[in-house]
């Protein structure tokens, strides 16, 4: 025997669960938040591709000979051990450690060089994500000329 429908009961609308979870009273005001977001996104990206192109033209080849020769951290003043590189040669970077001189430190030098190699790879991953308009600055902007609170004031 079918069983007979209940009229009384109130059905959850689907629409309605999805906007509790969220600060928005309308589809129409979460629709056109998600398009704002993906319009800022949109626009990091473009403008990653066009850092991206500029990057191939030889006028600006300075900037890739700069991350060729990326961070190098050498043991000692004056010294040519190098401990370790951290390069690009187009895409991502690169790591490079120096494993003879790696395989004669002691515990307490390892986890200084961890520490060391962490922080080159922090610093100069940020600088070159930052340079390809990939990340923000650390005041949230990808504003070029806000670039220049980095600068000291003179």
């Amino acid at each position: 025997m079918p069983k007979t429908p209940d009229n009384m009961t109130r059905k959850k609308n689907p629409t309605e669960e999805r906007l509790r979870a969220t600060p928005f009273d309308s589809v129409a005001e979460l629709d056109a938040e998600a398009k704002a977001i993906r319009l800022t996104v949109w626009r990091k990206f473009a403008a990653a591709q066009v850092v991206n192109e500029l990057l191939t033209k030889p006028e600006n080849n300075f900037i890739v000979e700069e991350w060729k020769a990326g961070l190098i951290a050498f043991y000692g003043p004056g010294s040519k051990e190098r401990l370790f590189k951290i390069y690009s040669e187009g895409r991502g970077l690169r790591l490079e450690l120096n494993k003879e001189f790696t395989q004669s430190l002691g515990d307490h030098e390892i986890r200084f060089l961890e520490g060391l190699v962490r922080a080159g790879i922090e610093g100069y991953g940020f600088l070159y994500m930052r340079a390809k308009n990939m990340i923000n600055d650390v005041d949230g902007s990808s504003d070029p000329a806000k670039a220049s609170s980095f600068l000291p004031k003179e």
